[in-house]
């Protein structure tokens, strides 16, 4: 049949409907049919249409497949295959990266979530400032939102394609918004009971977003500032860190300055700046912040968690999770994940910069904070900037 098939429809149709037929129990030439009168004859124009939700959406190409007495669960469960296939980058760990910094590592999400349900010591560290800074910018992207948005749109699906919500996918999501646990992060801590509300919840957020952005733009600031008193006095920091690197991996002329290169401005200004840090982020975290920050990370995990369920998208009828995250109002810039991570590392960097010495060691220190810093968009933090696409906003 595939040589039959192949004579009578052009080769790139059949590859794209053949996969689609086999699996809905259809022939090329019934499928071919039924999609003829929404998307025209069979050949490239055709494809394209039909490979855009946007020009074909769901709803308008079910009554014609649905003549072919296609059950509307497997429908849903494969009009995948006549869309245009995705790309997907793989998830990359932090701790797959080479080591090319000397900045302190960061944790990677396996080991973040495994360090907000142990330990329990209460003292502002990486696990804390990690689950402060997931926690912001989750909220400002709606993700706390997502698991309300998500149970209301798939019970409506249900209703409209009449069809019993028995999925544990849906009662895994309404189980969370009608109950919140935090049990595992709160025992860590020695908490018991209803002790995260969403009074404490808000009032943390906005207590780190009026102080901490500030704060870690300032000691940038300040930073950029070091570097352009160097750069005027004729030294190039680039190329000295470059050699002190170099130097303490034991090269030629180790533990030296490079001939002719300034000494570095006084770092005694930028400890100041980085003790000034430390403290606004003990302000941030004073009272409740450590267990309202844990619990918050926790939970924003879980709802990306989730949403890693590819059967997710289908379940409120979109054909993909980009769309399922527009249909939601929700719509996440590329840069987001980046963001996140670098924010994290440079904080961090701040609060351990006190503990180094100083000396050639502190320079390329110094060197490394300043170029993550570069990286990392302060004003648009501070600022809180928003950029709306008619109904949804990319942070």
């Amino acid at each position: 049949m595939g040589e039959e098939v192949k004579a009578t429809y052009p080769e790139n149709w059949v590859k794209r409907i053949k996969p689609f037929a086999d699996a809905v129990g259809k022939t090329v030439e019934e499928v071919s049919a039924a999609l003829e009168p929404e998307v025209g004859k069979p050949g490239d124009e055709a494809l394209e249409v039909l490979g855009s939700e946007e020009f074909t959406p769901f709803a308008t190409l079910q009554p014609g497949l649905a003549r072919l007495s296609i059950p509307p669960a497997i429908l849903r469960k494969n009009i995948n295959l006549l869309r245009v296939p995705k790309v997907v980058v793989p998830a990359v760990s932090i701790n797959s990266y080479p080591m090319t910094t000397i900045l302190p590592p960061i944790l990677d999400d396996k080991s973040f979530v495994e360090a907000l349900k142990v330990g329990g010591v209460l003292k502002v560290g990486v696990t804390e400032v990690t689950s402060a800074v997931k926690a912001a910018l989750a909220k400002r992207v709606r993700l706390f939102e997502l698991p309300g948005m998500l149970a209301e749109r798939m019970e409506k699906f249900a209703e409209a394609c009449d069809d019993p919500v028995v999925s544990a996918d849906f009662f895994e999501i309404r189980n969370m918004v009608i109950k919140k646990s935090y049990a595992d992060v709160m025992h860590a801590l020695g908490i018991e009971g209803a002790f995260v509300t969403d009074s404490r919840k808000n009032a943390f957020l906005e207590k780190l977003e009026s102080i901490l952005w500030s704060e870690i733009s300032n000691f940038q600031t300040q930073l950029t500032g070091w570097n352009k008193i160097w750069m005027e006095t004729a030294a190039n920091p680039a190329v000295l860190a470059s050699s002190i690197a170099s130097a303490l991996g034991g090269g030629a002329g180790a533990g030296l300055i490079p001939a002719g290169a300034s000494q570095p401005p006084d770092t005694a200004f930028l400890r100041d700046a980085a003790e000034a840090t430390i403290t606004a982020i003990n302000r941030v975290f004073a009272g409740f912040g450590i267990p309202i920050a844990r619990a918050l990370a926790y939970e924003a995990q879980k709802i990306r968690t989730i949403l890693e369920n590819d059967r997710l998208p289908m379940m409120i009828g979109a054909t993909n999770k980009e769309l399922m995250l527009k249909m939601l109002g929700v719509d996440v810039a590329n840069d987001y994940v980046r963001l996140e991570r670098n924010l994290v590392q440079y904080i961090v960097a701040v609060m351990e910069y006190p503990k180094i010495e100083a000396g050639q060691y502190e320079i390329l220190y110094l060197s490394e904070m300043l170029k993550l810093g570069v990286s990392i968009n302060f004003d648009r933090l501070i600022n809180k900037t928003t950029t709306h696409r008619k109904e949804h906003s990319t942070f």
